[in-house]
């Protein structure tokens, strides 16, 4: 029995690690930045992320500001650690993707760990300071539950192109509708891997729901109507004189 209780805090202590870090990087994704894993031991929560090039002071400004929220999220005696490296230094031992471009997943050594926590495990509250991070919402927005969240951030893991520029999804009566927003019309590769997420989406929920896809392009979107589960940070600028956008300092 106290086994089993314990595999089931460790399975929410990371489930809150996972909401806490999608919820931060809102807004916080340069083109520069590869992929994000993140662990909480002993009190201590170890952010590393990985660059295509040399990380910008741009780049460290995003990930501090990001950090700064996941770590909100914790109580005071927790601290912080965050790591900045070359997507060279990717390894295979690498298991805890939060976040993982389409291009650098081939340095993982193979497939992306999928792990999705059983859908009992998610149903839980997320009352997260990260969850409010960055890009303003309109209080009449619906947030996704954190089952959705999840899913969704797993799907994106080596799906994420240069092109898509943000990601929301709806869920009404059964029924998840997922938008992803693109820069410029897609290509054939940006929609492969829409339908990729799509798809294990949809496994996630093992049929329990209907889980189907669009697109449009990112000026199509009024920014603050929607609950975005991934934006990049040229969106977050743009949006900076947004309603509730408490914006960069």
């Amino acid at each position: 029995m106290k086994e089993r209780e314990s595999m089931t805090e460790a399975k929410l202590a990371k489930l809150k690690l996972d909401l806490s870090v999608q919820g931060a990087l809102r807004g916080c994704v340069t083109t520069n930045l590869a992929g994000l894993y993140a662990t909480e031991e002993d009190r201590k929560v170890s952010i590393s992320a990985f660059f295509f090039t040399e990380a910008t002071e741009l780049d460290r400004e995003y990930i501090e500001d990001a950090a700064g929220y996941v770590i909100g999220d914790y109580s005071w005696d927790h601290t912080l650690d965050v790591q900045y490296k070359l997507v060279s230094e990717i390894t295979t031992e690498t298991v805890n993707w939060l976040f993982l471009r389409e291009e650098a997943a081939q340095y993982t050594g193979g497939p992306v760990e999928e792990l999705l926590l059983d859908r009992h495990q998610t149903e839980c509250s997320s009352d997260s300071a990260s969850r409010e991070a960055h890009v303003g919402t309109e209080a009449n927005v619906k947030w996704p539950t954190p089952e959705l969240s999840v899913s969704v951030q797993r799907g994106l893991l080596g799906q994420t192109t240069n092109n898509l520029a943000g990601l929301f999804a709806n869920e009404d009566a059964g029924e998840i509708l997922i938008t992803a927003c693109f820069f410029s019309a897609p290509t054939e590769a940006d929609e492969r891997h829409i339908e990729e997420i799509t798809g294990k989406v949809s496994a996630f929920f093992a049929g329990g729901c209907k889980v189907s896809s669009k697109h449009e392009l990112i000026s199509e979107v009024e920014r603050s109507s929607v609950y975005w589960l991934y934006l990049r940070a040229e969106v977050y600028n743009d949006a900076g004189s947004l309603p509730n956008n408490p914006g960069k300092k």
